[in-house]
């Protein structure tokens, strides 16, 4: 039976548009995928947590009907309640940037008295929750791996360090 969806001419056309699109970062994984390796790790290091799902797109009627019930721009994707509190945004080791609302909303918890990091990665949350305490002896916790401490007084977000050849001059990064 035809379909205009099985006519070859049609199929050829769809593979020429898709050659056309611009390349995507496909030699880093996605966040999704580094969000699932951290949660991993923090489970087994038996630390208490959530993963605050504010990623995704949603329609208006489902954006402010989740305003109402409390959430919020800029909420960091991991809390860990374990003492000390630690608050992590993860971005991928390619291609992300943090927001404003992000870095107020970490400065925020850290004027609470939470440690708040910004992380590139699951390998650099790692690292940043060694720094916290946390996780002493984490295997893959390489000091190569880029993180970046929030503080109450922290400015706000320039460009990260190897997109423009250099550091910005603005942050307090760790190699």
């Amino acid at each position: 039976r035809f379909n205009w969806k099985n006519d070859p001419d049609e199929i050829d056309r769809r593979r020429r548009e898709r050659a056309k699109r611009p390349p995507t970062v496909r030699d880093c994984p996605l966040e999704s995928w580094e969000h699932m390796q951290f949660a991993k790790l923090l489970r087994k290091l038996g630390l208490f947590f959530i993963h605050v799902p504010n990623e995704g797109k949603r329609t208006k009627v489902q954006g402010r009907r989740l305003r109402d019930m409390g959430m919020k721009r800029g909420a960091p994707d991991f809390l860990v309640f374990t003492q000390p509190a630690v608050a992590i945004e993860m971005k991928r080791v390619k291609g992300s940037r943090v927001s404003p609302e992000q870095i107020e909303f970490l400065q925020e918890l850290n004027s609470h008295g939470w440690r708040c990091f910004v992380t590139y990665g699951h390998e650099a949350a790692a690292l940043a929750l060694q720094e916290a305490g946390h996780a002493t002896g984490v295997k893959y916790a390489k000091s190569d791996y880029r993180y970046e401490e929030i503080t109450a007084t922290h400015e706000a977000p320039g460009t990260r360090a190897g997109e423009d050849g250099g550091e910005t001059g603005r942050h307090s990064r760790n190699r």
